[in-house]
């Protein structure tokens, strides 16, 4: 009888169905009021609508920055202020904040101060007099939102945000560690390439930094491109086009000088392509260690493709070394694309409430005057999936009770 019904009710309805994604690309530029679309056709918004606390400063002169960072947002009499993002629960994202201090104040002094998403510690902020400073974490979103928030943490140094940028990642994305952990970048390098990749070469808008040239290294370009396949972490093919080699048959250290002293675990993703077609008589073959520690099998880097490994749970600091070395039958030195350093985080707390609010901007009466949270939600505005499943459950109904109307006529 189920069979039946079902089978008459697909007869009688014919639905489209609808798959939307609610993934997220939200550019926040802090302190400043006004929408844009940057030289990378992102569009930038205003924070006006995230937080209801903090002053709002523009610098006078810009000279060489971008214009997102000749503003920011400086909070001055809240021990704790955080941006409130809507992002559907479940959902990996990619979260980077900026700070640009530009001596705003005119007292030459940079701050430090705590950033948070949710009440799970983040980093210590440090900021730089003259020079931008980043932060990114990668996370699944616990709630219906995620929240971005400074905290003071020494006495006159007040926190202050330049941008707020949230990427949604595919649920495959950085899967090898746990959910309940974040990833906080450490690195994220381009070997060989000559300049900074980003949106829209990369569709996640992760940011590559060229590697710097080290004594002994030789910057190689790809003589072909190729799509790439996507897999695993979908890096850009433009990071797979360039790559670094001794520049004779020998091992490829790379320092990890971007951790501390202290032994932390990280996570690590490396990325081969073979720079053009080799000879019948040549052979490049090379394993991984980890402070003399074997941790791969040979890799071949593929020609018109590549090779992503993943080594989750390492344990490491700025004294570790990782090496490239080639294997005995190998007659080309190791070669390397592109790689990924994160710090893993301890388990993750729910964090900071991120309870429906209204159609208003309002800030939340029950939270501790000592601490902003700005909610904002578009009250009677639910998003497709909702419209579609909500259309779906009503067509559903009248089918069966069309149905059932039928058979009690007859």
């Amino acid at each position: 009888m189920a069979r039946h019904l079902k089978t008459s009710l697909l007869s009688l309805l014919p639905l489209l169905v609808v798959t939307v994604s609610a993934g997220v690309f939200l550019s926040i530029d802090c302190g400043s009021s006004e929408s844009f679309t940057d030289e990378r056709n992102i569009e930038w918004v205003g924070d006006n609508l995230y937080i209801g606390q903090g002053r709002s400063v523009v610098f006078g002169n810009r000279g060489l920055l971008s214009r997102v960072m000749t503003t920011l947002r400086v909070f001055e009499s809240m021990t704790k202020s955080c941006y409130r993002i809507d992002v559907s629960g479940g959902r990996r994202v990619l979260v980077r904040a900026s700070f640009n201090y530009g001596n705003y104040d005119g007292k030459s002094f940079p701050p430090s101060f705590g950033l948070q998403f949710g009440a799970n510690d983040w980093d210590t902020v440090v900021t730089s007099l003259d020079q931008p400073v980043s932060h990114e974490a990668i996370y699944v979103v616990g709630g219906d939102a995620t929240s971005v928030c400074v905290a003071l943490t020494l006495t006159n140094q007040f926190p202050f945000v330049s941008t707020i940028e949230v990427r949604s990642l595919e649920w495959s994305m950085y899967a090898h560690v746990d959910p309940s952990r974040a990833l906080f970048l450490r690195r994220r390098e381009a070997f060989g390439a000559q300049q900074i990749v980003r949106y829209k070469d990369d569709v996640y808008d992760r940011i590559w930094t060229p590697s710097i040239k080290s004594n002994g290294w030789t910057a190689l370009a790809s003589d072909t491109s190729f799509n790439v396949p996507a897999l695993e972490d979908k890096p850009p093919a433009l990071v797979l086009q360039t790559a670094v080699a001794p520049t004779q048959l020998s091992n490829l250290s790379i320092p990890l000088t971007n951790l501390s002293t202290s032994t932390v675990t990280i996570y690590m993703n490396m990325y081969f392509s073979e720079m053009s077609e080799l000879e019948s008589t040549q052979m490049r073959s090379f394993e991984i260690y980890v402070d003399g520690v074997n941790v791969s099998a040979p890799v071949s880097p593929p020609y018109q493709d590549f090779i992503e490994l993943s080594f989750a749970n390492i344990t490491a600091n700025s004294n570790t070394a990782i090496e490239l070395r080639p294997t005995a039958d190998s007659t080309l030195p190791p070669i390397i694309s592109a790689m990924e350093v994160f710090l893993v985080s301890a388990a993750l707390s729910n964090g900071t409430n991120a309870d429906d609010g209204t159609s208003l901007i309002e800030t939340s009466s029950n939270v501790d005057s000592r601490c902003s949270i700005k909610r904002i939600r578009m009250l009677k505005t639910p998003d497709f999936n909702m419209i579609v499943n909500a259309l779906g459950t009503i067509v559903v109904v009248a089918g069966v009770l069309f149905v059932l109307h039928h058979r009690k006529k007859n």
